[in-house]
């Protein structure tokens, strides 16, 4: 590249290429193995995994508090058994899709006007005025919301929705229940 770029020049001036002296050859310097850049909020798949098991545990944990509430270990008949299963799966499972897409939603910027507002509001009556001077514009406080890490929401959304999904099979199996 740099040679290319000298025999240019040389053309340009109309002087001939002078040939730099010979200088001896550099080792290449070993370069430590360098590590792939991480994107911001990507994980190893093993930490992805453990965390999809450990929401969808939390969401049978609450679909089980649902269905102790509605005490399914005294129930007279099968369909009433059947019922506290779909309600606990159904209410735990939207719980969880609802939580996710609010999550997502906010990411994606649907609430950075209210609460840049808000705290303008608030940074107007205080002596320290952090968020005055810390954002000065709309426009910086939009673009250093974006540069912060975000949450993975798909580890609320499949495990919401696998548990919703069971609750709707469930249902459907309480409805053909008699």
């Amino acid at each position: 590249m740099q040679e290319e770029i000298k025999k240019e020049i040389a053309e340009e001036e109309g002087t001939p290429e002078k040939q730099p002296e010979a200088l001896p050859e550099k080792q290449p310097e070993a370069l430590p193995e360098e590590q792939p850049e991480k994107m911001p909020g990507e994980e190893p798949p093993k930490r992805k995994l453990t965390a999809y098991f450990v929401w969808g545990g939390i969401g049978l944990a609450f679909a089980l508090f649902i269905m102790i509430n509605r005490d399914i270990f005294h129930s007279p008949d099968a369909r009433t058994a059947v019922r506290s299963l779909s309600d606990g799966f159904t209410v735990s499972g939207m719980l969880m899709l609802c939580i996710g897409m609010l999550i997502l939603v906010s990411q994606k910027g649907a609430f950075d006007a209210i609460s840049f507002a808000f705290g303008s509001l608030v940074s107007m009556f205080r002596k320290d005025a952090v968020l005055s001077d810390k954002y000065r514009t709309y426009s910086n406080y939009k673009r250093q919301k974006m540069e912060k890490d975000r949450i993975r929401t798909s580890v609320l959304l499949i495990p919401g929705l696998i548990l919703t999904l069971l609750g709707i099979i469930l249902t459907i199996v309480y409805m053909n229940l008699k």
